[in-house]
């Protein structure tokens, strides 16, 4: 590229004048000493930028604008906000004009003793932020900075009410975090991860509805936060076992094995049948193109059946029977039989062939009944 030919570029892609700084500072620029084609350099012409101008974000008159907006009080984030830059290359300004920046401190001296205050009253982090319209990790750093360790509260934690728990454990399996659970309910944070952890809450269950879990807990006789731990889920899950429980990869093997039964037996059924409410169930089927059936098969933690069962109810008229199918192996089951009899739900046992057997459940069914057996035909125990 000759000389004319970089003037002819210059002119194609900027206004500035040539032989000006690019940066709108109004400099004129040195003349560079070689040539490169990767920096547009023309040996002996104009460069395009003034040195330590072309990373530049703002320009003199902005700088100095900036700089009096800073003096006058706003904030490093305030001023980035006028000139659509960082709070960091705001800071970088504050430097080259030989500006000592402010404490980035949110509250001031009174403010915050006021909020250690409060703290030693016996206040959360997460009630004196709501208090002044802040976040808990900003409270805790004006309390680590009068030297108060938060994390020593942590062994004085308010337990809440079996209500409470049972509320926070709901949610949490919902989907909600536990500081945001904390700020629903206007509980310590503690106190909500405290409940979690009593209860043994996993994160990845379904839960019931209120009302089914409401029943669950009415029929078993334990508190309703029990239904929503992993405690009650454990303890089936034992019962289930104690009589030789297959392993979860069974599972898909024992569902297409009960749809081909209800199949032989005059029923249309179809696998992983998406639901309008949501998510997909393990079997439906029906005749005549009515739905009849709707059948979760578990293997394990069956508690999580029963609430995937009423959302995949939800939206169909008439309502479909709901179905927890289970293996079989002729044990005691006591607390799952309770469950299901208490939320409305049909409980079968399965053999690994799909043969079905009914324990209990309503005594209205939507399917012709003829098609299963009842375990009581059997002189299977089940209480």
């Amino acid at each position: 590229m000759d000389a004319g030919q970089y003037k002819a570029w210059w002119e194609r892609n900027t206004s500035v004048p040539y032989g000006f700084c690019w940066c709108g500072c109004g400099q004129r620029t040195p003349l560079a000493k070689q040539g490169s084609t990767k920096s547009k350099r023309v040996k002996g012409q104009p460069v395009r930028y003034v040195p330590e101008h072309a990373n530049r974000k703002l320009t003199d008159a902005q700088e100095t604008q900036a700089c009096q907006y800073y003096l006058a009080g706003e904030t490093l984030a305030q001023v980035g906000k006028r000139f659509n830059v960082t709070a960091a290359t705001m800071s970088t300004v504050l430097r080259k004009h030989g500006i000592d920046a402010r404490s980035n401190r949110s509250f001031s001296d009174e403010e915050e003793a006021a909020i250690c205050k409060l703290y030693a009253d016996g206040m959360t982090g997460v009630e004196i932020a709501k208090l002044y319209d802040s976040s808990h990790e900003v409270i805790y750093g004006v309390l680590k900075r009068h030297g108060i360790n938060h994390s020593a509260r942590l062994v004085e934690v308010t337990r809440l009410t079996l209500a409470q728990e049972a509320e926070a454990c709901r949610r949490y399996l919902c989907g909600h975090a536990p500081h945001n659970i904390s700020e629903m309910m206007g509980v310590a944070l503690a106190s909500v991860n405290l409940a979690l952890e009593v209860w043994q809450v996993s994160p990845q269950a379904d839960p019931p509805s209120v009302e089914v879990a409401q029943a669950i807990s009415n029929g078993l006789g334990v508190p309703l936060a029990h239904v929503y731990g992993a405690s009650l889920r454990t303890n089936i899950a034992r019962e289930l076992s104690s009589g030789g429980l297959p392993s979860n990869r069974d599972e898909a093997a024992l569902r297409d094995a009960l749809a081909t039964y209800l199949v032989e037996h005059g029923l249309s059924a179809s696998t992983e049948v998406r639901m309008p409410g949501g998510g997909r169930c393990d079997i439906a089927a029906g005749e005549a193109e009515e739905l009849q059936l709707i059948v979760e098969v578990k293997v394990a933690d069956p508690l999580r059946g029963i609430g995937q069962l009423f959302a995949y109810r939800s939206g169909w008229q008439p309502p479909p029977s709901l179905v927890l199918a289970v293996p079989s192996r002729g044990v005691d089951w006591p607390s799952l039989n309770i469950a299901c009899f208490e939320a409305g739900v049909e409980l079968w046992l399965v053999e690994p062939d799909g043969t079905p057997r009914r324990v209990c459940g309503p005594s209205s069914a939507t399917y012709p009944r003829s098609i299963i057996r009842s375990a009581f035909e059997d002189l299977w125990i089940l209480r």
